[in-house]
């Protein structure tokens, strides 16, 4: 198995592939030889020299507009990596090696628009195969919307369906990567045909001709069901798209609780928008506001079983809001969630109830759908649901878009307690 590091050159060189301005890059201060982790040879010469089209790209992909997915950025040294808090970024063990000289550019999924931030230090796993990550404490704050989730119970692990991406090879052996950011999607592979517990495999076994490959090291795995939640971290593979041989992810899950202690050990802030660390069980302590700033609280009677929250906050396209209701003596198993909402495709959103136990529960899970797929969302839709969680404490709420394209607005919501 070969890691999907991007060959490390003495420079960083503008090269050109199918009229796209493209970019390798070094690791400040690294060893170029340890640095340079070999690419794995196309399956014949005649292979790896025919070019794909060039509108299908990570490999056999698509380009990312502009503006989605704010939490992706990338490593000096040519790799991926996702930001799950302000200052924390989680990327793959093979890429850092040990050295915290790099930088971290974010901003734009093109990578000659970014900005860079430089890095405070790190903590990391086995490597390859045995804990394929890296928590890199940033110097500087990213402030944004939102950030990716991370998964920390195995519910997201087996897809069906997952998302990758990243800015590296557009097939095997072209040791060039996109100067754009691309993703895929790849369908889960079982763990049987993977042959390794610490890692997810994805990929189409049969056909190949979809995957992550060189360069794309470090970057997320996204459970679709799941929205922005980081599953897996790109982390090896036998060559690129091959059939029958998929590409390798470090299980997230897996390795949570320690990423979790490292966060903490770094002095980062913490992720999931969390004041203490889940392991992979839920714990009994409620959450902190995530980042994205909930509305306030209102304040209501104690022992009342119906309350209300107003929020008037736009979806931004990829973004999510978040909303909090503090319950007091309703202590009752059946919850009413009553939400009011203009959006343009309600297919695209996600809803999210996180319970004073800090279990978050998906009550409505977003879907892919274009142009007559699309039903839009106008005011109030009410489900009734029993809650194994106790009642009483503070029950937030979050509106995720997990597929873009349309706006919309979270007006306000409820909950009546029966």
């Amino acid at each position: 198995m070969i890691p999907r590091k991007i060959l490390s050159v003495a420079a960083a060189t503008a090269l050109t592939l199918g009229g796209l301005s493209t970019l390798t890059a070094t690791a400040a201060g690294n060893d170029a030889g340890k640095n340079a982790a070999p690419v794995a040879k196309a399956s014949s010469a005649a292979e790896a020299k025919k070019k794909p089209d060039v509108s299908t790209q990570i490999v056999g992909g698509v380009r990312v507009p502009e503006g989605a997915y704010p939490w992706m950025v990338r490593l000096s040294m040519g790799c991926g990596g996702t930001l799950v808090s302000k200052d924390i970024v989680i990327t793959a063990q093979h890429c850092t090696e040990g050295s915290s000289r790099f930088t971290v550019s974010y901003g734009s999924n093109t990578l000659s628009n970014q900005r860079t931030v430089s890095v405070a230090g790190i903590r990391e796993g086995r490597g390859s195969g045995y804990g394929d990550w890296t928590v890199v404490k940033l110097a500087t704050p990213i402030n944004i919307s939102n950030y990716a989730r991370v998964a920390t119970d195995t519910s997201y692990d087996q897809g069906p369906r997952f998302r990758t991406m990243g800015w590296g090879d557009l097939y095997e052996d072209s040791r060039v990567g996109s100067e754009y950011l691309m993703q895929v999607d790849v369908p889960f592979v079982a763990d049987s045909e993977c042959g390794n517990s610490a890692e997810i495999c994805a990929g189409d076994l049969q056909r190949g001709g979809i995957d992550s490959c060189q360069g794309d090291s470090g970057g997320p795995l996204l459970n679709l069901n799941g929205g922005h939640m980081l599953t897996g971290i790109v982390s090896n593979g036998d060559g690129c798209a091959r059939p029958g041989k998929p590409g390798h992810y470090t299980r997230v899950s897996r390795y949570s609780a320690d990423m979790a202690a490292a966060v903490r050990e770094l002095g980062g802030t913490p992720f999931n928008g969390d004041s203490v660390q889940p392991t992979t069980k839920p714990t009994n302590t409620p959450t902190t506001k995530p980042t994205n700033e909930p509305t306030a609280t209102p304040t209501q009677p104690v022992g009342s079983n119906s309350y209300s929250q107003t929020v008037n906050k736009a979806i931004a396209n990829y973004g999510s809001v978040s909303s909090e209701i503090n319950v007091k003596g309703a202590a009752r198993t059946n919850v009413s969630i009553r939400i009011n909402m203009t959006h343009k495709c309600l297919q695209h959103l996600r809803i999210d109830i996180i319970t004073p136990d800090g279990k978050t529960n998906t009550v409505k899970k977003a879907t892919n759908a274009t142009g007559s797929q699309c039903q839009s969302w106008t005011g109030d839709k009410t489900d009734t649901y029993k809650m194994q969680s106790n009642t009483d404490g503070r029950w937030q709420i979050r509106v995720s878009d997990d597929f873009g394209g349309e706006s919309g607005r979270f007006n306000s919501w409820g909950l009546n307690f029966s």
